[in-house]
Protein backbone atom coordinates (compact mmCIF):
# COMPACT_ATOMS: atom_id res chain seq x y z
CA UNK A 1 0.00 0.00 0.00
CA UNK A 2 1.23 3.48 -0.82
CA UNK A 3 0.04 5.79 1.94
CA UNK A 4 0.47 9.55 1.87
CA UNK A 5 0.56 11.73 4.80
CA UNK A 6 -6.64 16.60 7.45
CA UNK A 7 -6.25 17.09 8.46
CA UNK A 8 -8.34 18.43 8.55
CA UNK A 9 -5.21 20.70 8.38
CA UNK A 10 -2.12 19.35 6.68
CA UNK A 11 1.30 19.91 8.28
CA UNK A 12 3.83 21.99 6.37
CA UNK A 13 6.37 19.19 6.62
CA UNK A 14 6.77 16.70 3.78
CA UNK A 15 6.57 13.12 5.00
CA UNK A 16 6.32 10.08 2.79
CA UNK A 17 4.09 7.51 4.45
CA UNK A 18 4.80 4.41 2.42
CA UNK A 19 3.33 1.76 4.72
CA UNK A 20 0.27 1.18 6.91
CA UNK A 21 2.36 1.81 10.03
CA UNK A 22 3.54 5.13 8.61
CA UNK A 23 -0.01 6.16 7.75
CA UNK A 24 -1.13 5.30 11.27
CA UNK A 25 1.70 7.45 12.63
CA UNK A 26 0.78 10.42 10.45
CA UNK A 27 -3.00 10.49 10.99
CA UNK A 28 -2.89 11.92 14.56
CA UNK A 29 -0.84 14.84 13.21
CA UNK A 30 -3.39 15.42 10.47
CA UNK A 31 -6.27 15.50 12.95
CA UNK A 32 -4.48 17.13 15.85
CA UNK A 33 -5.48 14.33 18.22
CA UNK A 34 -5.29 10.55 18.56
CA UNK A 35 -8.49 9.10 17.08
CA UNK A 36 -10.58 6.57 18.96
CA UNK A 37 -13.83 4.88 17.92
CA UNK A 38 -13.48 6.64 14.59
CA UNK A 39 -13.43 6.19 10.85
CA UNK A 40 -10.73 8.38 9.30
CA UNK A 41 -10.60 8.90 5.53
CA UNK A 42 -7.61 10.54 3.87
CA UNK A 43 -8.23 11.90 0.37
CA UNK A 44 -5.17 12.23 -1.88
CA UNK A 45 -4.37 13.69 -5.25
CA UNK A 46 -2.83 11.94 -8.22
CA UNK A 47 -0.07 11.72 -9.18
CA UNK A 48 2.10 11.94 -6.08
CA UNK A 49 -0.44 11.06 -3.42
CA UNK A 50 -0.43 14.45 -1.70
CA UNK A 51 -2.99 14.73 1.08
CA UNK A 52 -5.81 17.11 0.24
CA UNK A 53 -8.50 16.36 2.80
CA UNK A 54 -8.92 14.31 5.98
CA UNK A 55 -12.31 13.39 7.41
CA UNK A 56 -13.26 11.75 10.70
CA UNK A 57 -16.55 10.14 11.66
CA UNK A 58 -17.70 8.55 14.92
CA UNK A 59 -18.20 4.81 14.71
CA UNK A 60 -21.91 4.03 15.02
CA UNK A 61 -22.36 2.05 18.23
CA UNK A 62 -24.21 -0.23 18.01
CA UNK A 63 -23.47 -0.97 14.37
CA UNK A 64 -26.06 0.54 12.03
CA UNK A 65 -25.91 -0.48 8.33
CA UNK A 66 -28.09 2.44 7.25
CA UNK A 67 -25.96 4.99 9.09
CA UNK A 68 -22.81 3.32 7.76
CA UNK A 69 -24.15 3.75 4.24
CA UNK A 70 -24.94 7.42 4.92
CA UNK A 71 -21.40 8.03 6.20
CA UNK A 72 -19.84 6.31 3.20
CA UNK A 73 -22.05 8.27 0.80
CA UNK A 74 -21.15 11.56 2.48
CA UNK A 75 -17.41 10.77 2.47
CA UNK A 76 -17.32 9.83 -1.20
CA UNK A 77 -19.40 12.91 -2.06
CA UNK A 78 -16.82 15.11 -0.34
CA UNK A 79 -13.97 13.38 -2.18
CA UNK A 80 -15.78 13.72 -5.50
CA UNK A 81 -16.57 17.36 -4.76
CA UNK A 82 -12.87 17.98 -4.18
CA UNK A 83 -12.07 16.21 -7.49
CA UNK A 84 -10.19 13.46 -5.67
CA UNK A 85 -10.24 9.91 -6.96
CA UNK A 86 -7.81 8.35 -4.49
CA UNK A 87 -8.12 7.71 -0.75
CA UNK A 88 -7.22 5.56 2.23
CA UNK A 89 -9.27 4.78 5.32
CA UNK A 90 -8.68 3.61 8.87
CA UNK A 91 -11.31 2.37 11.29
CA UNK A 92 -10.27 2.71 14.92
CA UNK A 93 -12.16 0.22 17.05
CA UNK A 94 -13.46 -3.36 17.31
CA UNK A 95 -14.16 -5.40 14.23
CA UNK A 96 -17.94 -5.59 14.68
CA UNK A 97 -18.16 -1.77 14.59
CA UNK A 98 -15.54 -1.04 11.92
CA UNK A 99 -16.42 -3.72 9.36
CA UNK A 100 -19.90 -2.38 8.44
CA UNK A 101 -18.34 1.04 7.73
CA UNK A 102 -15.45 -0.49 5.81
CA UNK A 103 -17.83 -2.51 3.63
CA UNK A 104 -20.11 0.47 3.01
CA UNK A 105 -17.16 2.69 2.13
CA UNK A 106 -15.72 0.21 -0.35
CA UNK A 107 -19.12 -0.16 -2.02
CA UNK A 108 -19.57 3.61 -2.25
CA UNK A 109 -16.05 4.02 -3.60
CA UNK A 110 -16.75 1.49 -6.34
CA UNK A 111 -19.91 3.36 -7.33
CA UNK A 112 -18.08 6.69 -7.56
CA UNK A 113 -14.88 5.38 -9.18
CA UNK A 114 -12.75 6.31 -6.17
CA UNK A 115 -9.69 4.13 -5.63
CA UNK A 116 -9.30 3.03 -2.03
CA UNK A 117 -5.65 2.07 -1.78
CA UNK A 118 -6.29 0.40 1.54
CA UNK A 119 -8.84 0.20 4.34
CA UNK A 120 -7.31 -0.59 7.73
CA UNK A 121 -8.66 -1.40 11.16
CA UNK A 122 -6.60 -0.42 14.20
CA UNK A 123 -7.15 -1.58 17.76
CA UNK A 124 -4.95 -2.09 20.83
CA UNK A 125 -1.68 -1.37 19.03
CA UNK A 126 -2.35 -3.67 16.08
CA UNK A 127 -3.76 -3.14 12.60
CA UNK A 128 -5.52 -5.29 10.03
CA UNK A 129 -6.14 -4.67 6.32
CA UNK A 130 -9.47 -5.22 4.59
CA UNK A 131 -7.70 -5.05 1.23
CA UNK A 132 -4.74 -7.39 1.74
CA UNK A 133 -5.38 -11.12 1.93
CA UNK A 134 -1.76 -12.26 2.27
CA UNK A 135 -0.98 -13.73 5.67
CA UNK A 136 2.70 -13.05 5.01
CA UNK A 137 2.27 -9.30 5.49
CA UNK A 138 -1.16 -9.20 7.12
CA UNK A 139 -1.40 -12.02 9.68
CA UNK A 140 -4.72 -12.95 11.21
CA UNK A 141 -3.60 -11.76 14.65
CA UNK A 142 -2.83 -8.32 13.25
CA UNK A 143 0.40 -6.38 12.84
CA UNK A 144 1.86 -4.47 15.81
CA UNK A 145 2.48 -0.73 15.39
CA UNK A 146 3.62 2.14 17.60
CA UNK A 147 2.88 5.67 16.44
CA UNK A 148 5.09 7.22 19.11
CA UNK A 149 8.31 5.65 17.86
CA UNK A 150 7.68 5.66 14.11
CA UNK A 151 10.03 7.92 12.08
CA UNK A 152 7.07 9.60 10.37
CA UNK A 153 5.70 10.69 13.74
CA UNK A 154 9.13 11.89 14.84
CA UNK A 155 9.45 13.96 11.66
CA UNK A 156 6.20 15.73 12.47
CA UNK A 157 6.83 16.14 16.18
CA UNK A 158 8.04 19.74 15.75
CA UNK A 159 4.67 20.73 14.30
CA UNK A 160 1.38 21.28 16.11
CA UNK A 161 0.75 19.45 19.38
CA UNK A 162 -1.14 16.17 19.10
CA UNK A 163 -3.77 15.96 21.84
CA UNK A 164 -4.60 12.64 23.51
CA UNK A 165 -8.17 12.46 22.22
CA UNK A 166 -11.07 14.42 20.76
CA UNK A 167 -12.37 15.34 24.20
CA UNK A 168 -9.15 17.29 24.78
CA UNK A 169 -9.84 19.26 21.60
CA UNK A 170 -13.38 20.03 22.78
CA UNK A 171 -12.07 21.13 26.18
CA UNK A 172 -9.79 23.63 24.47
CA UNK A 173 -12.74 25.49 22.98
CA UNK A 174 -15.24 24.92 25.79
CA UNK A 175 -16.84 27.97 27.46
CA UNK A 176 -14.88 29.41 30.36
CA UNK A 177 -16.66 28.63 33.65
CA UNK A 178 -18.77 31.60 34.70
CA UNK A 179 -18.37 33.33 31.34
CA UNK A 180 -21.50 32.01 29.63
CA UNK A 181 -23.37 35.31 29.99
CA UNK A 182 -20.63 37.57 28.56
CA UNK A 183 -19.96 35.08 25.76
CA UNK A 184 -23.63 34.99 24.77
CA UNK A 185 -23.75 38.80 24.79
CA UNK A 186 -20.62 38.97 22.64
CA UNK A 187 -22.11 36.43 20.24
CA UNK A 188 -25.28 38.53 19.89
CA UNK A 189 -23.20 41.65 19.19
CA UNK A 190 -21.24 39.75 16.55
CA UNK A 191 -24.44 38.49 14.93
CA UNK A 192 -25.86 42.01 14.83
CA UNK A 193 -22.66 43.35 13.31
CA UNK A 194 -22.64 40.64 10.64
CA UNK A 195 -26.28 41.41 9.84
CA UNK A 196 -25.38 45.07 9.33
CA UNK A 197 -22.46 44.15 7.05
CA UNK A 198 -24.67 41.88 4.95
CA UNK A 199 -27.24 44.66 4.66
CA UNK A 200 -24.55 47.08 3.45
CA UNK A 201 -23.21 44.53 0.97
CA UNK A 202 -26.72 43.98 -0.33
CA UNK A 203 -26.96 47.66 -1.33
CA UNK A 204 -23.63 47.67 -3.18
CA UNK A 205 -24.05 47.51 -6.94
CA UNK A 206 -20.46 46.74 -7.87
CA UNK A 207 -18.64 43.49 -7.08
CA UNK A 208 -15.40 45.35 -6.33
CA UNK A 209 -17.17 47.56 -3.79
CA UNK A 210 -18.70 44.53 -2.10
CA UNK A 211 -15.35 42.78 -1.80
CA UNK A 212 -13.71 45.91 -0.44
CA UNK A 213 -16.38 46.30 2.25
CA UNK A 214 -16.08 42.70 3.38
CA UNK A 215 -12.27 42.79 3.36
CA UNK A 216 -12.13 46.02 5.32
CA UNK A 217 -14.47 44.70 8.00
CA UNK A 218 -12.61 41.39 8.23
CA UNK A 219 -9.18 43.05 8.56
CA UNK A 220 -10.50 45.38 11.23
CA UNK A 221 -11.95 42.47 13.19
CA UNK A 222 -8.74 40.43 12.98
CA UNK A 223 -6.63 43.44 14.00
CA UNK A 224 -8.89 43.99 16.99
CA UNK A 225 -8.58 40.36 18.05
CA UNK A 226 -4.77 40.45 17.79
CA UNK A 227 -4.61 43.69 19.77
CA UNK A 228 -6.87 42.29 22.49
CA UNK A 229 -4.81 39.10 22.67
CA UNK A 230 -1.52 40.97 22.96
CA UNK A 231 -2.93 43.30 25.61
CA UNK A 232 -4.25 40.40 27.67
CA UNK A 233 -0.98 38.49 27.30
CA UNK A 234 1.06 41.51 28.36
CA UNK A 235 -1.20 42.08 31.38
CA UNK A 236 -0.90 38.43 32.42
CA UNK A 237 2.88 38.56 32.07
CA UNK A 238 3.12 41.73 34.16
CA UNK A 239 0.87 40.28 36.85
CA UNK A 240 2.92 37.11 36.93
CA UNK A 241 6.24 38.94 37.26
CA UNK A 242 4.88 41.07 40.11
CA UNK A 243 3.63 37.99 41.89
Amino acid sequence: MTAPADAISTPRHSVCAGSPAALLAVVPHLLGFIPQSSLVIVGTSLPGGQVKVTMRYDLPDPADPELASDIATHATAVLTGQHLSSALAIGYGPRHLVTPLADALREAADRTCITLHDVLRAEDGRYWSYSCTSTACCPAEGTPFDVTTHPASAALACGATVLPDRDAVAAGIAPIPGAAGPMQAATRRAEQHITQIIAKVGTATRLGTTRHMITTEALAAVSGIIKAYRTAAATALTTSSRG
